[in-house]
């Protein structure tokens, strides 16, 4: 531990300690002042401030954030052999919030399991510089797909703040699965963004049979239990139609900074929800079940909280 970080912990905890208006940290309980402003060194620049003012320093500053990524594809902070080798990949990229340590298993198990469900906008809120991370890389790829075919983008703007999702969806969970848990964490967490950034919110897939938990599985047995695992559902896929044609459908806010709307057989650009992200192979199967069945091209990007 550093000199700095001790005496800026220090100095942190004595207002805290002498605050009139104490709350407790939304994850330890250890008290906090009400509308303190910890220290951002370290932290992503787009958290929100309703998330830093729920948490306490420490917990705060022992995220394990995924800032600094090896793979480009899964975004993974070390160099990722599942996906050097992956073929017929149904989905673009994925960026995680987290990494998937023994911490981050527990704040997700008092979540999902154990009823604390005031944590599941805190969750959510983790995810919002993930959120950007994973929206400027499909901007870019745009920007030079576009670039690479002479196409210019909204007048030869090249710029990744003209982007717009078509849909946000998410992972299904089975039945059964969502009778034991009362909810389904991965749409909790799409609702969140969709309402945050103004992204229609679309429910294309169903589960179509229960499974073992992943957490329990290898990486073979992952693969093979998502295999076919996942339908995608006809009434989304025409909803995501009409609603990229007309974007006053569904919950997105029509802006002139916004790219045109897609021609009905333009490539619809969908941003798929999930909790964790070890194999990828739940986002695979999601994500092919999604191909085989539009009526358009996809390009499908995956935001998930963590990655193991």
């Amino acid at each position: 531990m550093s000199m700095k970080w001790l005496l800026q912990f220090l100095l942190d905890h004595s207002i805290q300690w002498l605050g009139p208006n104490a709350v407790p940290c939304t994850f330890c309980g250890q008290m906090i002042r009400e509308g303190s402003s910890p220290s951002r060194n370290g932290l992503p620049s787009e958290l929100p401030k309703s998330f830093t003012g729920s948490v306490c320093h420490i917990c705060l500053h022992a995220i394990p954030w995924l800032l600094h990524l090896k793979c480009r594809i899964c975004g993974r902070g070390i160099v990722c052999g599942d996906c050097a080798r992956r073929t017929n990949a149904y989905f673009v990229a994925n960026r995680s919030a987290v990494q998937y340590t023994s911490e981050m298993r527990e704040w997700l198990a008092q979540y999902k399991y154990r009823g604390n469900e005031q944590l599941g906008p805190l969750l959510a809120e983790m995810m919002v510089p993930a959120y950007h991370a994973v929206t400027k890389l499909a901007a870019a790829r745009i920007i030079l797909q576009n670039r690479t075919l002479r196409i210019p983008l909204n007048g030869g703007a090249a710029s990744t703040d003209k982007f717009r999702w078509d849909a946000v969806t998410y992972v299904p969970v089975s039945s059964e699965r969502a009778e034991e848990r009362g909810f389904n964490q991965a749409e909790r967490f799409a609702e969140r963004i969709s309402r945050q950034f103004h992204i229609p919110l679309i429910n294309m897939l169903s589960r179509d049979r229960h499974t073992e938990k992943q957490s329990f599985q290898s990486r073979s047995e992952r693969m093979r239990n998502t295999q076919r695992l996942f339908r995608a559902l006809p009434e989304g896929l025409d909803h995501l139609s009409r609603t990229a044609i007309d974007p006053a459908i569904g919950n997105q806010a029509a802006s002139s900074q916004a790219l045109p709307a897609p021609e009905p057989r333009q490539r619809r650009q969908i941003l798929l929800i999930d909790d964790i992200y070890t194999t990828g192979s739940t986002i695979q199967s999601c994500s092919e079940a999604l191909h085989r069945n539009a009526p358009f091209p996809l390009d499908i990007y995956a935001l998930t909280w963590a990655r193991s």
